[in-house]
């Protein structure tokens, strides 16, 4: 393109002022929500040119509407990925870039109305503020369905401007290290577009982070240190943007690892991937004594905020960057990370044009350790969350979605298969996406790229962000109750609810009735010991049972601290005590996670407590035999219901790992029956899922009357998922 030449100075500015040598723009027709790029050249060169304070460009661009937006620009030293095949991975120390240009300013922006833009260039230092001579541009139309934001019809979904959902479905592939063949965001992202996903969590954090990682092999020769950026990390992610738009995905973009930047899970915080090497900190140039100043220094939030505006300026322009995400797994917020939060969203609202969502992660699943959090940003998020752990953030905060942004990819695939399912039917923006740790995950080595194709197809023609569809739990009625003595009482799955660090369980009595439904809200996660610093929290649970049938109760763990020892009595004694393997903190290995005790038929009080001196935690307790399947159907049953038509999933309860692991046969479920109420009068058309093909049939046709429709579901093997259909 011709460059566009300016005059030194300008009427009513200073001739010291900055001099735009040059504003070139890449193209003068741009599609609708395409890349416009227009690299400036300044006379002067600046000390510091990432920082705004020193030296800032932006662009100013009028649309044909008269709405001006504001795009702020960013310094660049422009490389060219020399990786053998040009494929793009993030492991700084083998990737290798070669120079591809002179350092420059960019801006990049993206049209969202079509006809006649009109834009300047401006430059600004201490000595004075230039702008270059008004430029044009046409953008035309595009098939472009535009940027993602909050439903305005559906406050639990999201959607694009064009008003068709958007409902995230793909993984958390926080990384690609080709370690092995495939092992590239190219692989991963094709097999995903080519099975019907569209989003992506990728992190942008310790080894791939624009200030962190020094080095001298690859890009880890770019580092520069705190509030500089590395410019090779950037062109990385260039790439991985442009690798996103071009298979049709949307990226959940996560700027920091909260669960190791400020201390590891394993106590070696002095590594240089934790504190030890964080650029925040003061022994490395950062203005942080401690990592906690990090939340209130206001240094450390000027340099954040600069970084902010630099991934702002570089990667906002592109409608395949789904939302921002500051943290994976801070932890449980306090008055200083909140008014962070708050600070730092305030910032991306700001200086975003296209006001995409944002949101951060932690690893404590208990609602309301991060409801002043979650309040400030534009969505919730858990980790694996259970249906009740979804249900709990839903209510917490009220009028957000929420986004399950890892979720299980078990070597099975049984939970895998029912994560996906359960979260999307149980109100959640979309199914979990699934973790992914590179050529060994699950996912790739038992090729189940496939389940998501199968919710694609399930979705497909459904518009989630069009209105309210309300998540509701069904309660199915046994249509056949001649199951015999072997078969009769099924398993019941408790899965603890209550996750804050160093906090004491607010209950410690569960009565389990008969249908086994069990509000776990309170129920902790951890099993403190008995060293003085862990006992003060301890609060072993109790379970009063009334069992229909003698039978075995089991605890699952994962992981431990410390000396530990599982011990659980019946009645007050103690009748099983079992050590668990190991020193410091650890994952307690697949064949010593269970702990079993058996319990006689009748009432029973069975208390679980950790004998040893540190902490345990628990990922469920099962009682192996005792919901009556001839009068509670072992049938979970969840919908997403608007006025005319519904969405229906039934899981037959049995068919989880927690008891597959137990030997137990999954027996099918009968025939049985549930009610949707609330839909309008009429005949509906009932289509019959298979979850795992991703293909239908017809199964009759339905009347409502009075607001009820009664649907019979077929036996249920593992699971189904019904349509109800004007």
């Amino acid at each position: 393109m011709t460059a566009i030449l300016l005059p030194l100075a300008f009427a009513g500015i200073a001739s010291a002022a900055p001099r735009i040598v040059a504003a070139e723009p890449d193209a003068t027709t741009v599609p609708r929500c395409s890349r416009l790029e227009v690299t400036v050249r300044l006379a002067e060169e600046y000390a510091d040119p990432y920082d705004p304070a020193v030296v800032a460009v932006e662009g100013r661009f009028l649309a044909p509407s008269g709405r001006e937006i504001v795009m702020p620009g960013f310094w660049c030293l422009p490389y060219r990925n020399a990786s053998e095949g040009g494929e793009t991975f993030t492991n700084p120390g083998s990737e290798r870039w070669e120079r591809a240009g002179e350092p420059c300013f960019k801006v990049r922006f993206a049209p969202t109305e079509t006809g006649t833009w009109r834009y300047r260039i401006l430059a600004r230092d201490a000595t004075g503020e230039t702008q270059s001579a008004e430029a044009t541009f046409e953008c035309v139309p595009s098939e472009a369905r535009g940027f993602i934001r909050v439903s305005e019809r559906n406050a639990r979904a999201f959607a694009f401007d064009d008003g068709s959902a958007f409902v995230p479905l793909g993984m958390c592939i926080a990384w690609a290290r080709r370690n092995g063949p495939g092992d590239t965001y190219d692989a991963y992202f094709r097999k995903l577009a080519e099975n019907g996903c569209n989003a992506v969590r990728v992190w942008m954090c310790h080894w791939a982070w624009l200030e962190w990682t020094q080095g001298e092999a690859g890009s880890l020769a770019g580092y520069e240190g705190v509030g500089r950026y590395n410019q090779m990390v950037a062109a990385n992610f260039d790439n991985l943007v442009q690798l996103a738009e071009r298979h049709g995905l949307h990226l959940m973009l996560c700027l920091n690892n909260g669960a190791w930047e400020f201390g590891r899970p394993d106590g070696k915080n002095a590594e240089y991937d934790s504190w030890g090497g964080n650029p925040y900190n003061a022994a490395n140039g950062g203005p942080c004594a401690q990592a906690d100043d990090f939340w209130t220094s206001p240094e450390a939030k000027a340099l954040y905020q600069r970084k902010l505006r630099y991934i702002i300026a570089r990667w906002s322009y592109s409608p395949s960057v789904w939302s921002w995400e500051f943290w994976n797994e801070i932890g449980q917020e306090s008055p200083a990370t909140v008014a962070w939060h708050r600070e730092m969203t305030a910032t991306v609202h700001r200086t975003d044009p296209y006001r995409r969502p944002v949101s951060t992660s932690s690893w404590v699943q208990t609602a309301e350790s991060n409801r002043e959090t979650f309040a400030v940003l534009d969505y919730s998020q858990l980790h694996y969350g259970s249906a009740d752990a979804i249900t709990q953030m839903l209510a917490t905060c009220e009028g957000k979605p929420l986004v399950i942004g890892e979720g299980t990819a078990d070597e099975e695939g049984v939970e895998f298969h029912n994560s996906l399912w359960r979260s999307l039917m149980a109100g959640a923006a979309g199914p979990p996406l699934t973790w992914h740790d590179g050529p060994q995950s699950p996912v790739e080595t038992h090729d189940r790229y496939g389940q998501f194709r199968a919710i694609a197809e399930f979705l497909r023609g459904e518009n989630l962000a069009a209105g309210t569809y309300t998540p509701v739990r069904l309660r199915a009625t046994a249509s056949d109750t001649s199951l015999g003595a072997a078969q009769r009482y099924a398993p019941v799955v408790l899965r603890p609810l209550f996750s804050p660090w160093a906090e004491k369980a607010p209950q410690g009595e569960f009565v389990v009735p008969p249908d086994g439904i069990v509000n776990t809200r309170g129920l902790g996660t951890k099993l403190y010991g008995t060293n003085a610093d862990r006992a003060i929290y301890a609060n072993p649970p109790t379970f009063v049972l009334d069992c229909p049938v003698e039978t075995d109760f089991v605890v699952t763990t994962g992981e431990c601290s410390g000396p530990a020892t599982v011990e659980i009595r019946v009645d007050g004694a103690p009748v099983t005590r079992h050590e668990l393997p190991g020193t410091g903190r650890r994952y307690v290995p697949e064949a010593d996670s269970r702990t079993v005790a058996h319990v006689p038929a009748g009432q029973h009080r069975v208390q679980v407590l950790n004998a040893g001196a540190d902490w345990i935690e628990v990922l469920s307790f099962v009682v192996a035999a005792y919901r009556d399947r001839n009068v509670y159907p072992d049938l979970a049953v969840y919908a997403l219901q608007a006025t005319d038509r519904a969405l229906v999933w039934a899981q037959n309860a049995s068919h989880t790992p927690e008891v597959l692991s137990l030997g137990v046969r999954t027996e099918p479920v009968p025939g049985t029956s549930v009610e949707l109420r609330g839909l309008r009068d009429g005949e509906y058309r009932i289509e019959l899922w298979d979850t795992n093909a991703g293909t239908h049939a017809d199964f009759g046709a339905v009347m409502c009357k009075g607001g009820v429709l009664s649907l019979r579901l077929p036996e249920v093997a593992t699971d189904v998922a019904v349509k109800v259909l004007p």
